[in-house]
């Protein structure tokens, strides 16, 4: 029976036992490693072996031949030697099988894998097989250094080629613009309004930035990234970041995508007299200070107006003088309109009118302490407390004839005036200076002369 087997095994080798001759292009399985090179079963009645070096088929140079027990191989007979044994090339099979893609791949599309080998005038060398020609045109979409593609790979198709002169073109680019394609057709086959798509930022413009949804771009406009205000766009995202975005336009004809970060979040004005009142305290960012007023962020998309007038419960000259940008305030909320998205906001309601109880807390006759503001023709603005302001007539500052104020003022001096007059519904306040002294008037007419 064994005998019988063996037998069996020995007819099945000589039926796969086939001639060979030079040139030829075989497959073969590399059996074990010799002090030459390797041995390989090529179904031929002697074994075939692979030089560890090889001459490059162009001459220039040579290669080392590295595989391992068990791997099968494309080689090509090179000769036959006088021991019967068959000497195989790597090589110029490598070159072969090179030629038999490059034709595939120019006349059927074929990716082919590159790797970049230098940079020459032009463009780069690549290898696929053989040295091929990849012009800087056809590296990518857009201009690239090409020095940033040395010794990577790429995939590439040949759209040259002729064998004679062994002159390759091969183009990435072609590539590159096969998957943007193939991308673009899965978008757009899968693209809905409403729908919330991540997409990476391709481009950052001054009215918006452009978003690659994968294969195709979609503008998200400035006025769609937040309900609040924005500074500069790189502060909120840079270039290649991945965000997501939610789809409110698509036009399939202009192929057209309108985009919203916004819209990731409700608008806070939809519910905004759930949050709050008229009446209600808010704490807010200052975000924008004009001549007017004071801008104040009480969260994002809802921001308030304090006009000049409701910063302070005394005189304010610019709003600056009392806040700046980034500042964090509390404010009392004085008005809401849900149809032009606005609050009106006041500084000086947060406290007391201090004018309610001026009567109690300045009686005429007292002295009071008072800081100079301003200066005019007619007199003296004063500040007597916090929110409170009074004046000084030029008649009052002195018993003597006054033609400037400045000849006995300056502003921001300290200085002690007694309160002549108190209007609390004009909100008026009159003081006076020279009535800290006794009327020299009254002195001549007792003494006969007069000393001021």
């Amino acid at each position: 029976m064994e005998e019988n087997k063996n037998l069996e095994m020995l007819h099945e080798d000589i039926e796969n036992i086939r001639p060979i001759r030079p040139g030829e292009l075989i497959k073969g399985k590399v059996i074990k490693k010799g002090e030459e090179g390797y041995f390989v079963n090529i179904n031929y009645k002697a074994e075939g072996i692979l030089p560890f070096k090889e001459k490059l088929t162009d001459g220039e140079g040579e290669i080392l031949n590295d595989t391992e027990e068990g791997e099968e191989i494309w080689v090509v007979v090179n000769r036959f030697d006088d021991q019967g044994y068959v000497w195989l090339s790597r090589e110029k099979a490598r070159y072969r099988g090179a030629w038999i893609d490059i034709e595939e791949s120019m006349n059927s599309g074929k990716p082919l894998i590159a790797k970049v080998l230098k940079k020459v005038k032009g463009g780069l060398t690549v290898n696929i097989g053989v040295n091929a020609f990849l012009p800087a045109s056809c590296v990518d979409k857009v201009p690239q250094n090409l020095d940033e593609y040395l010794d990577k790979t790429l995939t590439v198709k040949v759209i040259e080629a002729d064998r004679r002169t062994r002159n390759v073109v091969v183009s990435h680019k072609v590539i590159l613009e096969e998957e943007d394609l193939k991308k673009k057709q899965e978008t757009i086959a899968t693209l809905e309004i409403g729908q919330i798509r991540k997409g990476i930022v391709k481009n950052i413009t001054s009215f918006g930035a452009f978003i690659d949804l994968g294969g195709i771009d979609g503008l998200l406009h400035i006025s769609e990234i937040s309900w609040g205000r924005i500074g500069k766009l790189e502060d909120i995202f840079n270039k290649g970041d991945e965000i997501d975005i939610r789809v409110i336009g698509w036009d399939p004809v202009k192929e057209e995508i309108s985009l919203s970060m916004k819209r990731l979040k409700p608008d806070p004005w939809e519910n905004i007299e759930e949050k709050i009142k008229v009446g209600d305290v808010v704490q807010g960012k200052v975000i924008s200070i004009k001549d007017f007023g004071v801008f104040v962020e009480t969260e994002e998309g809802v921001e308030g107006l304090v006009h000049i007038s409701d910063i302070s419960w005394g005189y304010v000259k610019h709003p600056q003088e009392a806040v700046k940008i980034g500042d964090m305030v509390d404010a009392r909320i004085l008005d809401i309109d849900k149809e032009k998205k606005r609050l009106s906001l006041g500084l000086k309601q947060i406290h007391p009118d201090p004018w309610l109880s001026v009567n109690e807390n300045y009686p005429v006759g007292n002295v009071a302490r008072v800081r100079v503001e301003r200066i005019n023709p007619k007199g003296a603005i004063v500040e007597i407390d916090d929110g409170i302001e009074g004046k000084i007539p030029i008649e009052e500052l002195s018993w003597k004839r006054v033609n400037r104020v400045s000849e006995i003022l300056r502003r921001n001096q300290l200085v002690d005036a007694r309160i002549i007059e108190v209007d609390p519904e004009n909100r008026q306040i009159t003081l006076s200076i020279k009535q800290l002294k006794e009327n020299p008037w009254k002195q001549a007419q007792t003494f006969g002369r007069l000393e001021i």
